[in-house]
This record gives C-alpha cells, sequence and structure tokens, in this order.
C-alpha cells in the first residue's frame, strides 16, 4: 500500500497545494487515516494516475486546512448542497456532456456493495454482486464520470464472536476475543480481498468494520443522534436471531414443528402448501411468564433460522416523527428503489418498523465483540448500525463546512442482495433522517443464486466455489455468464452445462467469430480498417448500422440502472445480425472479385463497427477480451470511451488492424475439469486496465 506522502504526491496533478500541506494532513489524524485506508495497489496505480477519484479526495482534503476533527459541525447550506447533488441517471446525451465539460463540477459516481459478514468465506453470490458494482464502476468511467467503488468486511457481531471460537478451541487454542475475533476477521476478510482481485474488481477502496476512522464515524454518528434525542436507554425483548443479529417480532416467528410442518407441504405439493406461511406460529404467548418461552424450540417463519427469547436493558432508537413519511417519500419522489417490484415490498415494511423503536445496543456479557457505545463500556453499538455506516466513512464522515466538497456523498447505488434490503431500503434512510444526512441516490435489490434450481447449502454440498469458476470459465466467462443470467427482479439459477454454453455461444460463437471474419487476412488482405463508400450502401446495410448506432443509448438505459441482463442482449441481438449479414454477403467470396471491392469494404466496414461499438459496451461485462478485440481493429487507448461509441471513424479508415490465430475466446471443453480448457485470452486484465476511462 501506498505510504500518505506517495498518494499525496500523486494528488498534486489534482490539487496545486497537495506536497505544500502535506504537514497538514498528518495533522488530521482523521483525515490522513482515511488516505491511508484507501488501497492503492501496484495493480490499481495506472488507473488512479488518470482517474481523479482517490487523488481528488486527497488533494482536497490537503487544500481543507481548516478541518476541524473531534468538532465537526455542517451549516444548513452545506447540508442542502448534499441535498442538491443529484444521481447520474440522466440519458446518455446528458451525461456525455455533464461528464466531459472542463471546469464542470461533478462529485464522483459512489458507488457500493454492502460490506460482506466474515462468518464464512465468500461463494457466488459475493462475487455476483461485486460484479454488478464493478459493471457500474467501469461504465461510469466510459461516460467520463470519476469513480469510488468501496467493498469490504463486516466483522463485528456476536455471530463472528462464536465463529472464532469455535475455530480457536478447535485449533486447540484459549478463546481471547478481542484478539481471537480479530485473527478470525483477518483471514476471513483476505480471502474476500484475494477473491474480488482475481476478479478484477477494481475497488477504490476494501473497507474493514475493524478500521479505526470508520470506528470514529460509526462513534460520530451515535453522538449525533444522541444529541438530536433519539437515543435511550430501556427495557427491551424479543425473538432474537444470532444468524440474522436481528430481534423478530411475535409473528415473524414459529415453533420448529409448525415449520417442518410448512416445508413439509410445500415439498408434497398439499394444497395447504399456497398458503403455508399463514401457518400459526404457535409461539408462546409475550405476557406474563417468561418460563414458557423456553419450553419449545422456535425458528423465523421465512428461513427456519433458530432464535432465542431475550430480555436485556438495551439503547433505543426513537424514529423520528418523520421518518415514515421521508423514507415512503424517499421512495416514491426518487425511484430509489429497483427494480420496482422490491418498491411495494418496502412500502409493506413500513408501518411495522416505525411502530417500535429499534434497539441499538448490545450488552457486553452477551456481546464481546463489536464497537463500544460512547461513554459507556457495558454496550456495544448494533451491528446493522455499524455496518451501514461504512458508506459514510469511505465518504470522509464526519464533515464540516470544508471537508464536505471533497466528499462523493450522497452515494449514487448501493447494491444488496434482497435478504438485506429491509436494512438498507428502511434503517439506512430512517438513520440518516434522524441525523440530518442525505439520503443515498439509489438502492439496487438483487436476487440470489440457486444451484441447479436447488438453494445453496454446505449441507447439501452444492455452494459454489467462485475461485474455482474464475479458472473455469475464466475471469471473462464468469463474470459475462453472472451478469447476463442475472435478473435484477429474480433469482438466477447455476447450472454449469448452461453457463458453459451460453459463454461458447456468445463470446466465441458470436462476438470472437465476427471479430475473426473481418480481421482475417482472407477476407482483408490489406489488414486495414476500411473506408465504406455510404453511397452504396444497401437497404440492410442501413438498417443494421442503424441498430449499430442506437447500442450505446439502449445499453446506457439498462446499464445505469444495473439492469446489465438486458444491455447484454442489446448488444449481443446486434452482433447476432452482424454475423447474419456476414453471411448473406459472403465476403470471402467477394475478396476473390476485384470489381466486388467496394461491396467488400462495406461489408467489412460495418462488421469492424459492429465489433468495435459492442467491444466498448462490453468494457463493463467482459473487460478482458473485450479490450483484446480493440486492439485488434487498432483502436488507441484514447479513443476507448462511450462518445466513441456514438460515432463513426475511431479509428480512422486505413488503420492497421491485427489478424491472429488465436481466437478471441478459446471455447471451454464441456470434459471433465481436469481435461477442461479455459476459456479467454492468456491475459493479465487488470494490467490492461492502462487508462481509467477503458473501465
Amino acid at each position: 500500500m501506498h505510504s500518505t506522502n506517495a498518494l499525496l504526491e500523486r494528488a498534486g496533478a489534482y490539487g496545486r497545494q497537495a506536497r505544500e500541506c502535506m504537514h497538514s494532513v498528518h495533522q488530521l489524524a482523521t483525515h490522513s487515516r482515511l488516505v491511508e485506508s484507501f488501497d492503492i495497489r501496484s495493480r490499481h496505480t495506472s488507473t488512479f494516475q488518470h482517474s481523479a477519484s482517490t487523488y481528488w479526495i486527497a488533494s482536497k482534503l490537503v487544500e481543507n486546512r481548516s478541518i476541524v476533527v473531534n468538532k465537526r459541525k455542517m451549516s444548513t447550506d452545506t447540508r442542502q448542497e448534499f441535498v442538491d447533488r443529484k444521481a447520474p441517471t440522466l440519458d446518455l446525451a446528458s451525461a456525455l456532456e455533464s461528464y466531459n465539460t472542463p471546469g464542470a463540477k461533478n462529485k464522483p459516481v459512489y458507488i457500493t456493495t454492502p460490506i460482506f459478514y466474515v462468518n464464512s468465506v465468500p461463494h457466488i453470490g459475493h462475487v455476483y454482486t461485486a460484479y454488478i458494482t464493478d459493471a457500474l464502476a467501469r461504465w461510469w468511467r466510459l461516460v467520463g464520470a470519476d469513480v469510488v467503488l468501496a467493498t469490504g468486511t463486516d466483522e463485528h457481531g456476536l455471530k463472528i464472536a462464536q465463529a472464532a471460537k469455535a475455530k480457536t478451541e478447535g485449533d486447540g487454542g484459549s478463546f481471547q476475543p478481542a484478539e481471537s475475533c480479530k485473527a478470525f476477521c483477518d483471514v476471513v476478510s483476505r480471502s474476500f480481498k484475494e477473491l474480488f482481485d482475481q476478479a478484477g474488481i477494481t475497488y477504490t477502496r476494501f473497507i474493514r468494520t475493524t478500521d479505526s476512522d470508520h470506528q470514529s464515524a460509526v462513534k460520530e454518528m451515535w453522538r449525533i443522534l444522541q444529541e438530536k434525542g433519539f437515543l435511550y436507554k430501556g427495557k427491551h425483548e424479543g425473538w432474537y436471531c444470532v444468524s440474522d443479529e436481528v430481534f423478530y417480532a411475535e409473528r415473524d416467528v414459529m415453533t420448529q414443528s409448525s415449520y417442518n410442518a410448512k416445508i413439509a407441504a410445500k415439498a408434497t405439493g398439499d394444497s395447504t402448501a399456497e398458503n403455508a406461511d399463514a401457518v400459526p406460529n404457535s409461539a408462546p404467548s409475550n405476557t406474563g411468564d417468561t418460563t414458557d418461552k423456553t419450553a419449545q424450540q422456535m425458528v423465523t417463519a421465512d428461513t427456519g433460522k433458530v432464535v432465542e427469547w431475550v430480555q436485556e436493558e438495551n439503547y433505543l432508537l426513537r424514529w423520528a416523527d418523520d421518518a415514515d413519511s421521508a423514507v415512503r417519500n424517499w421512495i416514491n419522489d426518487n425511484h430509489a428503489i429497483a427494480p420496482s417490484l422490491r418498491k411495494t415490498e418496502i412500502i409493506n415494511l413500513l408501518a411495522e418498523t416505525f411502530a417500535q423503536p429499534l434497539s441499538v445496543s448490545r450488552p457486553v456479557p452477551r456481546q464481546l465483540w463489536g464497537i463500544e457505545v460512547p461513554n459507556d463500556k457495558d454496550h456495544l453499538v448494533y451491528v446493522w448500525l455499524d455496518a451501514l455506516t461504512n458508506y459514510l466513512t469511505v465518504a470522509g464522515f464526519p464533515w464540516d463546512d470544508s471537508a464536505a466538497s471533497a466528499s462523493c456523498w450522497p452515494a449514487d447505488y448501493h447494491v444488496v442482495g434482497k435478504d438485506i434490503a429491509k436494512f438498507h431500503c428502511v434503517y439506512w434512510p430512517s438513520f440518516l433522517t434522524a441525523a440530518g444526512i442525505a439520503l443515498p441516490h439509489k438502492v439496487i435489490v438483487h436476487g440470489h443464486w440457486t444451484v441447479n434450481s436447488v438453494k445453496m447449502s454446505k449441507s447439501l454440498g452444492n455452494v459454489i466455489d467462485p475461485l474455482a469458476k474464475l479458472q473455469e470459465l475464466s475471469p471473462d466467462g464468469f463474470r459475462y455468464f453472472l451478469l447476463k443470467e442475472g435478473r435484477l427482479g429474480s433469482d438466477g439459477d447455476y447450472e454449469n452445462e448452461r453457463a458453459i454454453n451460453i459463454v461458447n455461444a456468445d463470446l466465441a460463437d458470436t462476438y470472437g467469430n465476427l471479430l475473426g471474419r473481418c480481421t482475417s487476412v482472407k477476407v482483408n488482405p490489406m489488414q486495414c480498417y476500411p473506408e465504406p463508400n455510404s453511397a452504396s450502401y444497401t437497404d440492410a446495410d442501413r438498417e443494421l448500422l442503424g441498430l449499430i448506432r442506437e447500442m450505446p443509448e439502449k445499453a446506457h438505459s439498462f446499464y445505469r440502472d444495473a439492469d446489465f441482463s438486458r444491455g447484454i442482449e442489446v448488444v449481443m441481438e446486434t452482433l447476432y445480425k452482424s454475423n447474419n449479414h456476414m453471411n448473406e454477403n459472403k465476403p470471402w467470396a467477394l475478396a476473390k472479385d476485384p470489381a466486388q471491392s467496394e461491396r467488400l469494404r462495406n461489408v467489412l466496414y460495418i462488421a469492424m463497427e459492429a465489433v468495435r461499438t459492442a467491444s466498448l459496451l462490453l468494457i463493463p461485462v467482459a473487460p478482458g477480451i473485450a479490450n483484446v478485440a480493440l486492439d485488434r481493429l487498432g483502436v488507441s487507448e484514447d479513443d476507448r470511451h462511450v462518445r466513441n461509441a456514438c460515432e463513426a471513424g475511431a479509428p480512422s479508415p486505413g488503420s492497421a488492424v491485427i489478424a491472429s490465430a488465436t481466437p478471441l475466446f478459446n471455447k471451454i471443453s464441456k470434459d471433465t475439469p481436469e481435461k477442461r480448457t479455459s476459456g479467454g485470452p492468456a491475459i493479465d486484465t487488470n494490467k490492461r486496465m492502462k487508462k481509467a476511462k477503458r473501465n
């Protein structure tokens, strides 16, 4: 990791006073830690030399010498500035103008994954979320925006302590809460980081909730809520699920026997299965003596996870009087939740959520690992208040007026799985409303992944190892399959043969085949990007060129909402038609007839334009082979931008192209894994990221 000095030296390109004010940054301990925590490894160095996202933040911190670390106050005007910052969901023409006008004041597009819980190693669902955010980040960089992409790990809570205790004692050690939990988190967090590195996730920061600047941010968030009168101590009781780190209402739990009956009814197709969710809870009464609370094993009604009855003194959060209306208006007025079907689900949760206060601390005797409540060593901060605040930590929270200009807040995209939608779409905007902080622009909620239509489970042995699939399908192939087959409104299903078929058909037989045809020596003996004669275009030529020119706007309309599946369909449909156009015009025959040279140039030009434009649009979903294709077409580094996809003439007619005997994407064999060949070119996709604009 680069030192603060080295980072600020790079920041000098964007802030003239950077080097002169290094000593100021070191005096600002909180912000010095912020700069240090941006993990700029060698693989990202070239990217960030040209993308101002990280250095822009660093230089702003340097320029603002008057930052007050411990007591930060924002004026009303500054708070309104956060509110007024618009989401980047513009039509493509407006986006290109906004992000490519010299002197335009645009904050970086801020994109986040949830921070992933480290009670277990990463699986396919984690990398799918990361792929969505990375594709968003690469797209907005191609448009011309600076981007801050954050991911990381959530490392506090009872479940972590239990897992760390089991691991420590299983290894023959003695469990010491602080040391054992941190050591356990270090190992699992590293596995997430290494996976994302191998998957080519171009994150700006990998944050951990054990980071010192994050702990400071959480304590400041707590202080604000307490200062505003939203926190108080009180008795709390309810059904607590260690697995979910949350209290459940009486109506949301049932006896183990009732849950088993519900599952059996669904499995057998019994007519009662249609109303299985309405099976009586048979839950013990919530009044009077508590001895009956432990008489039967209770579980959550939707997932069957074990719950236990808990009575304790906690800090409680009193919801703001306008919490319901504020969140409801945020959802309705700003289209803050996508896809739309999730909106209805969330709105239905509002009334019940705000009907009672929320427990936002856990007593130390019961929970041994977390962030201590300020001025109360007997309580730890609730893990969801802790975890959600990470989005502010990355944005430089806490701010004063001068530091606010350096922040990428509000977040433009929170990308989350449907299981944590409530926390991001109800709790999070409510916390922010109470604290007087601007709300995020959009929460993208995606489905889960099954395997051969069966839910992944360790007991079934069907959990997909993403590292194995990166090797088997190639980084581009695995990424492409998940983004194409993962649809936001429904669960995705991983079936290995189907994955191989899709990757081979799209990346090898369609995309790679078209590139190989138009650059082959047989049909393109001059090895150049031909100059067409538009006057001699046929109606079919004009129709196909029209589709090619429409691709960027159509793709953007889906990409900007993280609907990559439909965006990919737009690109692949044009490539299918371009291959058909080649079949109908038979350039291999035209190349043998000198009288058909003009027709050959037109056919090749249209095919190359299809590949060039498609390649620019595929950089977010298959960056390795997309850049290889552009290399072979002779497209320069400076011409790999969305604006270049919207226009003809890049590269210029006559530019050299490269024929290659190596396929763009090696087809993947359906043989046993030992015999299976790896798809895609043998390249390091990270080394190909010479400029942020092309990613």
